[in-house]
């Protein structure tokens, strides 16, 4: 079955390293604070990199499969409907995609024409660089955020925290019991971290609060549920100092430029996979003239959670749009 087959694509990937050591080199290159020292990175680890590029092409055709014997036309179409994505705002988002995130980047407290690795052909939009790499006590500052809030504190006796080494935050359900378990990088304590186990935090105390209100409580649609994530994340953002606040929004440019690539690539999956990602990149910034970039192999999240990006996408270019400008989120 193609299923299978993909789960076999996805294990032999990173061989002959790891998913940790893909991960580290694609933080490495995207989040050099200097263009020349990502090139000197790459350079290093060309070989390799280009050797993902069939393996990863290979995923998407596999992955088209998958969606065809489903009866969709292509594995992006496919997850949306899958994840309860509303097409409107599919629609929406990609018409403003590009607008939005130059407001983002407008509203960042640094100058972007002055930042070497902005314009360069690495940029992944990690924008933490510039803060110094704020650092934070994790999990005691959301769970202290959290203990402010009567409404949601109730509800931490029956969420534990479980410290992993894998930097994908991750929540489990006792669906029977009304308990969550958070699954959190115990070697992190970035803003990205923070705000990972902010939005983790969203999913375990919804899922709890519905038990303890006798509301549905098994596996909901992605899409309804990550929406509830986010906008506690936002909560937790908004209690952030404002030069945080504008850097994490900015940040959400990650996922925007994730969905503009994976909608290209699964429903023409013969395009030019490197120049595909560039001008995605393109899309966001005037400064940014991308003309092959084949860092996408390298980004896990692409390649274990393919087009759930969508959903991230949707939510904070909603959100965003309701509150970053108009309630001074931002």
């Amino acid at each position: 079955m193609s299923s299978n087959k993909i789960y076999r694509l996805v294990d032999s990937y990173y061989k002959p390293y790891s998913k940790n050591y893909l991960e580290k080199l694609f933080y490495d290159i995207s989040s050099a604070d200097s263009n020349r020292k990502s090139e000197k990175i790459f350079k290093k680890n060309e070989d390799y990199i280009n050797g993902l590029k069939s393996k990863f092409k290979q995923l998407v055709l596999e992955r088209n499969n998958l969606a065809k014997s489903k009866g969709n036309d292509n594995y992006f179409d496919f997850i949306a409907e899958w994840d309860g994505v509303p097409k409107q705002d599919i629609i929406n988002f990609f018409a403003k995609a590009g607008d939005l995130s130059r407001k983002l980047l407008d509203e960042l407290p640094f100058d972007n024409s002055k930042i070497d690795w902005f314009s360069s052909n690495y940029n992944n939009f990690n924008f933490e660089l510039q803060l110094g790499k704020p650092k934070y006590k994790l999990p005691k500052e959301v769970v202290d955020f959290i203990k402010k809030n009567p409404s949601k504190n109730k509800y931490l006796k029956k969420i534990k925290l479980n410290p992993v080494e894998d930097t994908t935050f991750t929540t489990d359900y006792d669906y029977k019991k009304g308990e969550a378990t958070i699954n959190y990088d115990k070697n992190n304590s970035r803003l990205h971290d923070a705000l990972s186990m902010a939005h983790e935090f969203g999913h375990a105390i919804g899922m709890v609060r519905n038990y303890a209100e006798g509301k549905e409580t098994s596996q909901p649609k992605p899409f309804p549920d990550e929406t509830r994530a986010v906008k506690f994340e936002l909560e937790f953002l908004a209690a952030q100092k404002a030069d945080i606040r504008k850097v994490a929004q900015a940040g959400s440019i990650y996922y925007f430029v994730n969905t503009l690539f994976e909608e290209k690539i699964y429903k023409d999956p013969e395009v030019d996979f490197d120049e595909v990602y560039a001008n995605t990149h393109n899309v966001i910034s005037p400064l940014i003239k991308q003309k092959s970039n084949p860092l996408y192999v390298l980004n896990s999240f692409l390649i274990e959670y393919p087009c759930y990006s969508t959903n991230y996408s949707v939510i904070y270019s909603k959100l965003l749009s309701q509150y970053a400008f108009k309630r001074n989120l931002g």
